[in-house]
Parts: C-alpha cells; structure tokens; sequence
C-alpha cells in the first residue's frame, strides 16, 4: 500500500473527522439541480468527456482532495473552497492516466467516495446500506454556491446506477461509446501497463467475472464491455428520454465544444430550462488541446 493509500485510509476511518464532518453538512436537504453522471465501458474516453464539461461550464465536481477525504466529503467540501480563495485554481491540459487527473483541485474519479455512498455494485451490494437522506444533504452542500450542477465521472458507477437512481430519480446520465475494437485493445493494453499481465482483471468488475476469467484475455474483455453496456442499456430503456444521452468519443475529439454544448442544453430541459453558465475562464481555443491530442 502506497503512502497516498494509508494516509487516504487513515483519514477517511478518521472518527473525529467525521464528527466534524457531520456538523459542517446540511442539516436540512436544499433543493440542487438535477446531478450529471458520466457512464459507460472503461476506455471510451469518458475522463476526457468529464474535462470538458468542467473546463467550460459552471459545475461542482469531486477533486482528488475530496477523494482523500472519502468519508468527509462536507469537510473536503470547505477546504476546497478555501484553497480556491487563496488562488489554488484547476485548469484543464485534457491529459490523464487511466482516469487518474493531476493537481490536488483536479476532477476525480473519487471511486472510494462513491463505493462509501453506494456499495461495490448492484449485483454485489452485500449489507451495505445507501443512505440517501444523507448523500442528498452532501449534495445540498456541494451544489449551494450558485445552485450548479454535481457532474461526475466513475465507470464503477455504471453497475451502481440501481443504488444511484434511488437517490437520484431525476438524474442525468451521459453514455460515453466508443468503437469496439479500440476499446478492447485499450483495455489489454491497460492491463499489460497496470496489471503485468493480460489475464489479470482491470477495472469495472461485471457479474460471475470470476468465471469471465477462464476465457481468452479478448473474449475476456469483450464480455466485460457487453455486460456493462447491457446493465446501462436495460438502465436507460426504464427512463425518460430525456434524462439520458449518448455521446460517441469520435465525435467529442473531431467537435469537442459541439459535443459539450448539445449534453448542456439536453441536461438544461430537466434543469426546468435553466441553463448552465459558462466559466469566465473559458476559451473557446482551450479545445483545441483535445483535438491536437486526438487527430
């Protein structure tokens, strides 16, 4: 276990921050708008879909210090915001590592936040118990600065959407797709790069993916993307059209701006025709660093 990994889990089993934390959240649940949450197959490119979205509009977001503090996100919450007073700022270069983003203020995947809040997965909830009163006060918080939006990025999510929408029935979901055959060999390469070996299992874990395991590293591959995809799919057929979206990583890299834009302005129907503000740091040249890095 590296240091970051002790020190992560000597503060998030911290019982005196987590008292603190208790009194720095809502006491009382504050209407926030609608939350957005990225979901799809690892290796579709959903970290650079998460960039973008935080790099032009006005949203809240888990930085990798609120991952830090897991179990005390209220307390992380307040820390962020001073950090950012005193000039900490995030500015997006569209780089990452296997969804890993830079800076202590950067988008995280925040995956032991949100296994905190709903379990490992649907099919493996065990006696975990989702408390949505309280993740609904968190969000209170999060989201009470100017009434923006949560939009978050976890793959692991995809097989959480059950546990998600109880919390959440009014949610957004954006579906990250990507061809096939490139995400296969994204993924073995994955597993080569952060397992040392291509048989061994990256990422988000699928129902029996035990038994997954006695086939080819392919075939292996293969059946973790259709489970996903057919656990997401069967998601979105029981929801209105309208709070879901699909969104192809081709066509976020040719027009990335385009691309962001139209998931707003879907997201801003459920939002009762509220838009979205747009970041005063915002350039519409910040961009073509996805395009440069995605010809």
């Amino acid at each position: 276990m590296n240091f970051y990994k002790r020190l992560q889990s000597v503060i998030g089993n911290s019982r005196v921050l987590q008292r603190i934390d208790a009194k720095l959240c809502c006491k009382e649940l504050i209407d926030f708008p609608p939350p957005l949450f990225i979901v799809g197959a690892p290796r579709v490119g959903s970290t650079l879909l998460y960039q973008a979205i935080i790099a032009k509009y006005e949203t809240t977001y888990l930085t990798n210090l609120h991952s830090l503090f897991y179990s005390e996100p209220c307390l992380a919450e307040y820390i962020v915001r001073l950090l950012r007073k005193t000039g900490c700022k995030y500015r997006s270069s569209f780089i990452s590592n296997y969804g890993f983003v830079n800076g202590a203020l950067g988008p995280s995947e925040a995956g032991p936040t949100f296994r905190h809040w709903f379990g490992e997965a649907d099919f493996n909830i065990g006696d975990h118990r989702t408390d949505c009163q309280k993740i609904q006060r968190i969000f209170s918080l999060l989201c009470s600065l100017q009434g923006i939006p949560f939009v978050s990025k976890n793959l692991f999510n995809s097989m959480r959407l059950g546990e998600i929408l109880k919390c959440f029935p009014e949610a957004f979901l954006v579906w990250m797709r990507r061809d096939r055959s490139e995400v296969v060999r994204s993924i073995i390469k994955m597993r080569k790069e952060l397992c040392g070996d291509v048989n061994k299992w990256a990422s988000v874990r699928t129902p029996h993916w035990e038994e997954v395991q006695k086939l080819s590293p392919e075939d292996q591959v293969v059946r973790q993307i259709e489970t996903i995809e057919k656990y997401i799919e069967k998601i979105f057929e029981s929801r209105s059209v309208e709070n879901c979206v699909q969104i192809n990583f081709a066509e976020l890299c040719q027009q990335p701006e385009d691309v962001i834009d139209f998931i707003m302005d879907r997201y801003s129907i459920i939002n009762n025709g509220r838009r979205i503000p747009i970041r005063n740091s915002f350039s519409p040249e910040l961009f073509q660093q996805i395009r440069k890095n995605h010809k």
